[in-house]
């Protein structure tokens, strides 16, 4: 499935664009956007694709994308009581939309820190959900410069959440957010590198100059995920974008990803998505 860029129309001297969706079904092909998206789902259910996940889609879901992050929505036919029926809150936004370096100043840093976290999406849950979904449904109700206070309003409360989660893995979109520090980076490049090839963590904790224990330890401090994990998870997504994106077969795809066989391959892919990569692969484009 060919993921398209998405032309997201700005009304003439605004700074954001916000899209009220009401109506029986809302379908959007597999896409991306340079803006970020923060949306709100009132009515419907359907799934969405963000990345390499896919996931049911309920009222309530309050969701966070980052710049360039594929995604594709797809809500259920309803039914004929009109409590199925759609009704969706979009805000589409840059980083800049209130000056180059405004989120760079100290008292923007937690916005700041928000907005790299949600390069693979992120989905708001309990208090956090329920307070920014009660704030951007009043959005359509207000206009000019309070809808840019409602939006400060929104990133200034999820900023300061612990109730976000991430939506995609790292590894369909791998890089690493800036405080994860230099040293981690080019671990992380060399790693980007190799992932075709067989890894072994020695080799990469001597090109890190590290011991192979300490490499372990630092490597676990600084991700949460064991060096194993870690690169199976890059593999993994990886995978995703391959299956998603181009027309492989699935043994091409597993030697692309470093995977010594297609058993090997099947079982990583069925223990992180739940389902073997064929399956999919057909599910992608049922989405559309």
């Amino acid at each position: 499935m060919k993921v398209t860029y998405h032309q997201v129309t700005h009304p003439a001297q605004e700074s954001l664009r916000l899209l009220e969706l009401r109506g029986p079904s809302y379908h959007c092909t597999w896409h991306f956007h340079p803006e970020y998206q923060l949306g709100l789902v009132i009515k419907g259910a359907g799934h969405r694709i963000v990345g390499d996940n896919i996931g049911p889609l309920e009222a309530g879901e309050v969701s966070l994308l980052g710049p360039n992050l594929p995604h594709a929505w797809q809500f259920d036919e309803p039914a004929t009581r009109r409590d199925r029926e759609l009704h969706c809150v979009i805000v589409y936004f840059t980083e800049d939309f209130l000056g180059a370096d405004f989120f760079k100043r100290s008292e923007a840093e937690p916005i700041h820190r928000l907005l790299k976290r949600a390069a693979v999406g992120l989905q708001a849950r309990g208090k956090a959900r329920r307070a920014a979904a009660a704030l951007m449904q009043a959005m359509p109700s207000h206009e000019g410069f309070q809808r840019v206070l409602d939006l400060l309003q929104l990133l200034h409360l999820l900023a300061g959440s612990e109730e976000l989660v991430p939506i995609c893995s790292a590894g369909f979109l791998p890089k690493l957010p800036d405080q994860n520090g230099e040293r981690l980076r080019k671990v992380c490049e060399l790693i980007q590198e190799r992932i075709a090839e067989p890894i072994h963590r020695d080799e990469i904790a001597a090109a890190a100059h590290f011991s192979p224990g300490a490499f372990s330890r630092f490597f676990k401090a600084r991700t949460g995920k064991t060096f194993h994990d870690f690169v199976t998870e890059l593999r993994i997504g990886r995978a995703c974008r391959l299956l998603s994106e181009h027309e492989m077969n699935v043994t091409e795809v597993a030697l692309a990803c470093g995977f010594a066989n297609v058993a090997s391959f099947n079982r990583s892919f069925r223990r992180a998505k739940k389902v073997n990569p064929t399956e999919f692969r057909k599910r992608m484009p049922a989405l559309n």
